[in-house]
């Protein structure tokens, strides 16, 4: 059953009505394999002022009649038509591995095309755009070698690894998400006037520290990054954390506010650990 976050989701990518007003609106992008579902357990941790979109991509969830797109420019010249119409109030953009660069580089178009711009970018367990991939052309691998990674990186549902009629359905679009990171290469630009925040899992095995801390080349403004207890996917626990910080942040910085301006480190009770200051400066990928 279609929750209304993804039903809402859908009109949005295919011309229906955009839902009633509100203060903010919150795009969110799943991460490679994953859908606007993804994002259903955001609900309860996110501020009422604060509007949900999670965003389904095409051949994903409600969306599978449609061929995925492979080529990350194609796939955000498809977002950007789609979801065009429904940035008339305020919004931020955030995304998880995959989602990350989608959200990132969405935003460059928008800028290119003189369009609206986000309050801020969280990017959520991706390297900066411009870093090399530690994990290789995953979409290349043939399919025992796939399902290994994917069980190594703890974030595909166990029946996906013992149902060959579902492998079937699920792999040809894994693999499509794959390719649009494994195939993506950043082109050199201005940096984005934008904030952007980061959160890492402490444990996670595609990411490092440095790695997310060099988002701060690609903005003018503020930088920071939160590192979480976990791996590359968040437990639900995190998750609200994770919703809790973002909300608080983007409510900030509609308000006039600064928004997160330090890099910091939280334990696993959401404790502060480490700070130290980011910066701006002028001016590689999971899954």
């Amino acid at each position: 059953m279609l929750t209304s976050e993804m039903n809402r989701a859908k009109d949005s990518m295919r011309g229906g009505s955009p839902p009633s007003a509100s203060t903010l609106r919150l795009f969110c992008f799943p991460h490679a394999g994953g859908t606007a579902a993804t994002f259903n357990q955001w609900r309860p941790a996110v501020a009422p002022d604060i509007e949900l979109w999670p965003v389904q991509l095409p051949g994903h969830g409600e969306r599978w009649s449609e061929p995925p797109l492979a080529d990350l420019r194609a796939l955000v010249a498809t977002l950007n038509s789609e979801l065009g119409r429904h940035f008339g109030v305020p919004f931020a953009f955030v995304g998880h591995s995959m989602g990350a660069l989608i959200a990132y580089e969405l935003t460059r178009l928008l800028r290119k095309e003189r369009g609206p711009q986000p309050l801020a970018l969280y990017v959520c367990g991706q390297p900066a755009p411009d870093l090399a991939s530690r994990v290789g052309p995953l979409h290349e691998l043939d399919e025992p070698e796939l399902l290994e990674a994917l069980r190594t990186l703890d974030g595909t549902p166990e029946e996906v690894f013992g149902d060959p009629e579902l492998r079937e359905l699920v792999l040809p679009i894994l693999r499509a998400d794959l390719a649009v990171c494994g195939t993506y290469r950043h082109a050199a630009g201005e940096p984005l006037d934008c904030p952007i925040s980061g959160f890492l899992g402490s444990d996670d095995p595609l990411v490092l520290p440095w790695e997310m801390r060099e988002w701060r080349r690609h903005t003018r403004a503020s930088c920071g990054l939160h590192v979480l207890a976990g791996n590359h996917f968040f437990s639900a626990a995190q998750q609200r954390r994770l919703v809790e910080l973002l909300t608080d942040d983007v409510q900030r910085l509609f308000s006039g506010g600064l928004g997160v301006l330090e890099f910091r480190n939280f334990s696993g009770d959401g404790g502060a650990v480490m700070a130290g200051v980011g910066g701006a400066a002028s001016g590689g990928l999971g899954s």
